[in-house]
Formats: C-alpha cells, sequence, structure tokens
C-alpha cells in the first residue's frame, strides 16, 4: 500500500499582481440608480473556495473537508462590482430580478403594465361582439374572466363570472381579446426526418414525394378521427368590445 502524502499547501501572494493589474484604480462611471458593491468594493472580485477531502487520509474526520483550493472569481453580489438601487426608496435591489416591493415601485410597475396594455389596445383591430371574424372564434380571452385560465366560449360565462366576482359600482372593462386555434396536426416530412436520423446521409431520397403525401393524408385522417382538438392562444390582433347591454339578459 502506498504511504499517504498529504496534499503540498502553498499559500499565493496575489498581491503583487492585484496590484499590478489595478495601479491605475477602477474607473466606474455610475448611473443614477447605481452604486459601488459594498461587498467587493467595486472590484467585482470576491474569494471562493473549492474545499475537499481524501478518502485514503488516516487523519480524516467524517464529514470533513479540511483541503482547499481557493480562487478569485466574480462578486455574487452584483455585476462588475456594482448594484442596482430602487430609484424610490434607495435600497438595494436583488441582482436577479431587480425588483423592489416598496409602494413606489408596485405603483411603477403597474403604470407600466397598463401603459404596455393600453398600447395593445391601441394597435388592435376594435371589433364588436357579432362580427363575422369574432364569431367564428371558438374562444376569447380575458382576465377578468376567472375561470378556464381566462378562456370563455359564451358571453352569458363571462357576465355571470363578472357579477359573481364584482360590485355593481366597480368599473367594468371595455374588451376582451380574441384567440387564434392551433389545431393538432402530425407532419409527415418531420416524422421521416426523426426516423431517418440514424440512416445514412441520402436515405431520406429512397421515399419518394407520392409515398410521403400518402402518409400525410394517412395521418390528416388519424388526425381528424383520433385527435380532433385545438389549443386556443390569446391574440392582440383582435380586441372584441365588451357588449354590456347583454349583461341584463344573464338570468333571465
Amino acid at each position: 500500500m502506498d504511504t499517504f502524502k498529504k496534499p503540498e499547501r502553498i499559500v499565493i501572494d496575489a498581491m503583487p499582481y492585484i496590484e499590478g493589474l489595478l495601479k491605475t484604480g477602477i474607473i466606474k462611471d455610475l448611473q443614477e440608480d447605481e452604486r459601488i458593491c459594498p461587498v467587493c468594493q467595486g472590484t467585482g472580485l470576491a474569494m471562493s473556495d473549492d474545499v475537499y477531502g481524501l478518502s485514503n487520509d488516516p487523519d480524516k474526520t467524517v464529514g470533513s473537508f479540511p483541503y482547499h483550493k481557493e480562487y478569485i472569481a466574480s462578486c455574487q453580489n452584483c455585476y462588475g462590482g456594482v448594484i442596482k438601487v430602487c430609484r424610490h426608496c434607495g435600497e438595494a435591489l436583488n441582482r436577479k430580478d431587480y425588483q423592489c416591493e416598496c409602494d413606489g415601485a408596485k405603483v411603477e410597475r403597474l403604470q407600466k403594465a397598463v401603459q404596455a396594455e393600453t398600447e395593445k389596445f391601441e394597435k388592435s383591430s376594435k371589433l364588436k361582439y357579432d362580427d363575422e371574424t369574432i364569431l367564428a372564434m371558438d374562444m376569447l380571452y380575458s382576465e377578468d374572466y376567472t375561470c378556464n385560465e381566462g378562456y370563455f366560449t359564451d358571453w352569458a360565462d363571462f357576465f355571470e363570472n363578472w357579477n359573481d366576482h364584482h360590485e355593481p359600482g366597480d368599473e367594468r372593462p371595455m374588451y376582451v381579446w380574441g384567440t387564434e386555434a392551433l389545431q393538432f396536426a402530425l407532419d409527415a416530412d418531420r416524422l421521416i426526418e426523426n426516423a431517418l436520423e440514424d440512416h445514412y446521409e441520402d436515405a431520406g431520397d429512397q421515399i419518394d414525394h407520392a409515398d410521403r403525401k400518402e402518409l400525410q393524408e394517412t395521418l390528416d385522417d388519424w388526425c381528424r378521427m383520433s385527435a380532433d382538438f385545438k389549443t386556443y392562444f390569446q391574440t392582440v390582433k383582435y380586441s372584441v368590445l365588451i357588449p354590456w347591454e347583454l349583461n341584463s339578459l344573464v338570468g333571465e
């Protein structure tokens, strides 16, 4: 059995190298909502350590990792030595999402959301509920509809849901969104391409256009018989003006 030899510990004097890099200082041009990171003092650097143990170490203790491989890495509190602060309360922001939970920040996010929604509405085609384009849609969408993830098929359902969750004096929305439907389908060319992955390069040439067309027709028939369903997605191409005059008819 080989005699155990502990790793050689070397302490590196990193200062000459770091001082050489930083001899002219580090320039930071900070914007109004930026500050020097208090953890790394603006260097963007922090000491990290990979600790480890050796299974044949006669002095080892269970669960102990006595050996080190320290190195200089990026500071995990900032990006490049700079942190963002909230423009409302001045508190440091989490670098993952830069969101503050103070009242001012919440109001600002709400205002931006309302502005974005307004811009989408202004760009959309504004149609009446009985427009042929809307009548051809199986589903409509509204964040104010609390069931089925916002998707509904019938105005009576929409009004009943609204009446159940709001008081008569609550501000009512002006519109809902149209939807686009995605029919389940299988693509013959894509299926063939996937099946040919492990074959030689030009193997697909052995399957002519007529055979591919026949396979596609078979797949289409199967989808119509066995998987005839659609998935609906909100679209901002069309906004539908809500016919609130019909609300009085709900329950009659």
